[in-house]
């Protein structure tokens, strides 16, 4: 029988696809000090619109501290460094790609690239590089653009008036591209490590 601190979840084919997204809405500061434990090892090379879902998922976790069991069945589909604050695969390293998934699991540090939101405002900050780097967005129009960014998106799928948003991400390294789909790489941190001097 299955621990009540999993919560078991297969990989769902392209036509289940909204089974993750809605997993994914259903995260919440309730769920801290749980973990979601996925049975079925992850493709992340396969199928893009999947691989960048699944990618969001692993942002939404890290954000409430939820703690993720998964292994991976192929390498990631983007470089290892753009995605090493997210929870890494916990399996060893397949034979397929052990040294793209090695290193995300080596560089994986928590909360190294994360947002806080305030009223009319958004603070950025990307520690990846081990260099400290911050952004604050100020003002309606622009903090609805950054919004814009924060969920899975193909090319055509944003107004116009993002571009300039998308351009400003893309120039910092905090846009994630998976085949024809983007993400901003920052999470929303909802739960501080103790002791917070970590981040």
């Amino acid at each position: 029988m299955t621990s009540p601190s999993l919560r078991p979840i297969h990989r769902p084919d392209p036509l289940e696809l909204l089974d993750i997204r809605r997993l994914t809405s259903m995260l919440s500061p309730f769920d801290h000090g749980r973990r979601l434990h996925l049975e079925a090892p992850v493709h992340l090379h396969d199928d893009d619109t999947y691989a960048v879902h699944f990618l969001h998922l692993l942002q939404c976790a890290a954000g409430f501290g939820i703690r993720v069991d998964w292994t991976a069945a192929s390498a990631p589909a983007c470089d290892p460094h753009t995605i090493s604050h997210l929870p890494p695969p916990t399996n060893p390293a397949p034979s397929s790609a052990p040294a793209d998934v090695r290193r995300w699991q080596e560089k994986h540090h928590y909360g190294a690239c994360h947002y806080r939101k305030g009223p009319g405002f958004y603070l950025l900050r990307d520690a990846r590089n081990g260099a400290v780097s911050r952004l604050r967005i100020t003002g309606d129009d622009r903090c609805r653009a950054l919004e814009a960014h924060l969920r899975p998106f193909p090319p055509t799928g944003l107004p116009p008036d993002t571009a300039p948003m998308t351009s400003a991400l893309h120039r910092r390294g905090l846009l994630l591209t998976i085949g024809t789909w983007h993400l901003a790489a920052p999470h929303r941190l909802r739960n501080w490590p103790v002791p917070y001097t970590t981040l």
